[in-house]
């Protein structure tokens, strides 16, 4: 299950809004706003969560999987998008979702449009492949391993990727299966059935603070063979909109 809040102010109606800049507008609309502190991937202490599934080998694909965040930021041409997931991102939904649109409403002026949706993450195997994208995957925030990516292209490090989107994958069904969805997880098949293949892509620094960069791929579409339907994320930085998994749909000449 996944909740979204999309929010339309007229004043940004000409405006393309990308993910990480949606989560900027919504930190700075709200900054001395008593909103929950998991809005934006922290704990009530204050620190990013950090948690990770255990897992006694450290070579095993599953090792170490970073909890998915509850949150994840998203936008288009005139809207913001903030997906949240499971029942922990409903109850922040019904807690958070008049406090961000009123503050977004002060902050950039004017009325705005303001819609709740649900739906569910849901996976299923297929047959043959289908193409994703992803505009940003950040691949690592590490600045020595970020080094085997500089200027590389996708494909000559085909199995990092495949790596990368599989522990997504399996982090965010576990994480769902955990909070009441099951049957996610065990319908992914192992990495020689994935049906991973590259079919584009660029290597990408990203930048993730004031000074520092992150080694990322910019627009990386692939296969899988898998159909996805609902919010799906990859990579570092997904709490930001990072690594969002997105169906690529084929427009047919002459239609």
């Amino acid at each position: 299950m996944y909740s979204e809040l999309i929010i339309r102010p007229h004043a940004l109606a000409d405006q393309v809004i990308y993910p990480e800049v949606a989560r900027k507008l919504v930190a700075e609309a709200c900054d001395g706003i008593n909103v929950p502190p998991l809005l934006f991937n922290r704990g009530p202490d204050g620190k990013t969560i950090q948690g990770r599934y255990w897992h006694p080998d450290r070579n095993y694909l599953e090792a170490a999987l970073p909890l998915p965040p509850v949150t994840s930021f998203d936008g288009g041409k005139g809207f913001l998008r903030i997906y949240m997931l499971g029942q922990p991102g409903r109850d922040l939904m019904l807690e958070s979702a008049s406090l961000i649109g009123t503050a977004i409403g002060k902050k950039v002026g004017g009325p705005f449009l303001f819609a709740i949706n649900e739906g569910d993450c849901k996976i299923l195997t297929y047959s043959t492949p289908i193409l994703y994208s992803i505009r940003r995957l950040v691949v690592t925030k590490d600045p020595h391993k970020s080094r085997r990516y500089m200027d590389t292209p996708p494909e000559q490090v085909e199995d990092d990727l495949r790596r990368i989107i599989m522990r997504g994958l399996i982090s965010q069904a576990r994480w769902l299966d955990q909070h009441g969805a099951g049957g996610l997880e065990c319908v992914i098949p192992d990495e020689h059935s994935l049906g991973f293949g590259i079919a584009d892509g660029q290597f990408k620094p990203i930048l993730i603070n004031d000074r520092n960069y992150a080694a990322g791929y910019a627009n990386l579409t692939f296969t899988l063979n898998l159909e996805l339907a609902g919010p799906w994320f990859a990579g570092h930085l997904r709490s930001r909109g990072y690594g969002q998994i997105r169906k690529v749909w084929l427009k047919m000449e002459g239609m």
